[in-house]
């Protein structure tokens, strides 16, 4: 009889661990959510020849959308209690007309002062990554991150009247170490903060990632959760030698709000 009730509590007790799973517990997470970031893109065009192109922005010189909304969609596997796999992707497109405000040089080309220009740069997103947590409590987690972030940078420019049409594409693989901490302060409240930074060299292609993103989240229901965020995201790249591929360097950085829809189980 007293083993027998002895097993019944501790398959009582089991239960009611599953029950109470902390904030951090979850086996799988996935996150959908809208970014709307504020943007700065700078680029030097140059030749194989030696011309060295103009540092611009597309934004300001080229007349192309400094703030635009896109989707976010990211997945998370927390395969032991403190190991997990993330995925992320977001793609983000925009275009621009105007007529040049300066004379310009891109690509040995010059740009007359109003030359009729229309540009688009667009660029798509893939990363994934390892997160170890050292320090891992009910209400409390410090994450050290490494992964692998894909930049998948498409450009062009146009500008009939100089005869000048080119567009090229940079895909820059840019591995990423990172530090995540994460706060429960109340049952159904939580606050996050992350920030990853690397720079690196393969072949002809030098690649530096910076990324800071903070918020809070509120578990409205037993699965599903809201939130809100700000995001910081920068990355150089300089490629140093190429034949039919983009020449020169670029750098792009945005940042602004997240709001998601998180689900849990």
């Amino acid at each position: 009889m007293r083993t027998k009730l002895l097993t019944v509590a501790l398959l009582l007790s089991c239960f009611s661990a599953a029950a109470q799973q902390g904030p951090f517990d979850e086996k799988f997470k996935i996150w959908l959510g809208a970014f709307r970031p504020s943007l700065d893109t700078s680029i030097q065009w140059d030749t194989p020849g030696g011309i060295i192109g103009d540092d611009i922005t597309f934004e300001r010189t080229l007349g192309v959308d400094n703030t635009k909304s896109t989707l976010n969609a990211e997945l998370q596997w927390r395969f032991f209690s403190k190991h997990s796999l993330h995925v992320r992707y977001f793609n983000l497109e925009r275009s621009g007309t105007t007529d040049v405000p300066l004379e310009v040089t891109i690509k040995g080309i010059t740009f007359p002062i109003q030359t009729p220009t229309s540009s688009f740069f667009d660029t798509e997103v893939f990363s994934m990554g390892y997160a170890f947590a050292p320090i891992k409590r009910d209400n409390m987690i410090l994450d050290l991150t490494f992964g692998l972030s894909i930049q998948d940078i498409s450009l062009g420019i146009l500008a009939p009247d100089i005869n000048f049409d080119e567009h090229s594409q940079v895909t820059a693989p840019l591995p990423t170490l990172g530090i995540g901490f994460g706060y429960a302060f109340a049952q159904k409240w939580l606050v996050k903060v992350n920030g990853g930074w690397f720079q690196l060299k393969v072949d002809n292609i030098k690649g530096k990632i910076t990324e800071f993103r903070a918020g809070i989240e509120w578990h409205a229901f037993k699965n599903v959760g809201f939130e809100l965020a700000y995001n910081v995201f920068e990355v150089d790249v300089d490629v140093e030698s190429a034949e039919d591929a983009f020449l020169g360097s670029l750098k792009y950085q945005y940042e602004g709000p997240l709001f998601g829809v998180t689900a849990r189980f």
